[in-house]
């Protein structure tokens, strides 16, 4: 870069408090992200009712007991990571 030269920006962030959004980032996975750690959270709240069966959450109900929102969310988390 010479001196001439204006170093290129990028553009600015929003901020909303203590959180900033790169406008320049056009994806929905922080989105699909909130949504898989809401599921977690949401599956975690049935074991700490109910005991540690898991059999009342709403996925374990329709699969008869096989998965749950906690582990679909996971393995959805490992998939958007690439591993």
């Amino acid at each position: 870069m010479t001196p001439t030269q204006e170093p290129q920006r990028s553009a600015p962030a929003k901020t909303a408090g203590a959180w900033t959004w790169d406008l320049t980032r056009g994806n929905n996975f922080d989105l699909l992200r909130l949504v898989m750690a809401l599921l977690v959270l949401f599956s975690h709240c049935y074991p700490l009712a109910y005991g540690r069966n898991h059999s009342f959450e709403p996925l374990a109900r329709l699969l008869d007991d096989r998965s749950t929102l906690g582990a679909l969310a996971v393995d959805v988390f490992f998939v958007m990571s690439g591993s």
